[in-house]
């Protein structure tokens, strides 16, 4: 949905007009596989997967670039956004240069729900309150 203030002013809803595919890291020709960079949108655990054979991989290969590391750019799955998660989100912190979830997506993962600046709570774009839980990610996720 998309609304100015409290009014709708459309409805937006996102089909797949093809069937999904599910790729992996065997799925990359060598072309591919010296990507500056891979945008990952899937579980911590998959994230991990897909980081360290792309970058087994790369190693294999013998071209310069696959010496220069990739920029990985992970956006988790919304329904995986949960406190039993957290733990393995901080692990694939530690194999991912980006992270990018929304802040209620971010907030699921501490179990709490997104509190916006005028008090109600819900789906916004205010991420004031979610500074803390970046925080709190970074800290233990680095330890």
């Amino acid at each position: 949905m998309i609304c100015l203030g409290q009014s709708l002013i459309a409805y937006v809803a996102f089909k797949y007009t093809t069937p999904k595919l599910r790729l992996d890291h065997d799925s990359l020709d060598d072309n591919l596989l010296l990507s500056k960079s891979f945008h990952l949108i899937c579980s911590p655990e998959r994230c991990v997967d897909l980081v360290e054979n792309i970058l087994r991989r790369r190693k294999g290969l013998d071209h310069s670039q696959a010496r220069c590391r990739p920029l990985f750019i992970w956006e988790p799955v919304p329904d995986l956004c949960v406190p039993d998660q957290l733990e393995a989100c901080r692990a694939a912190l530690q194999h991912v240069d980006v992270i990018s979830p929304n802040h209620t997506e971010l907030c699921g993962f501490f179990g709490t729900e997104a509190h916006h600046s005028d008090g109600s709570v819900g789906n916004n774009d205010d991420i004031s309150h979610t500074h803390q839980h970046i925080a709190d990610i970074k800290q233990r996720g680095t330890t």
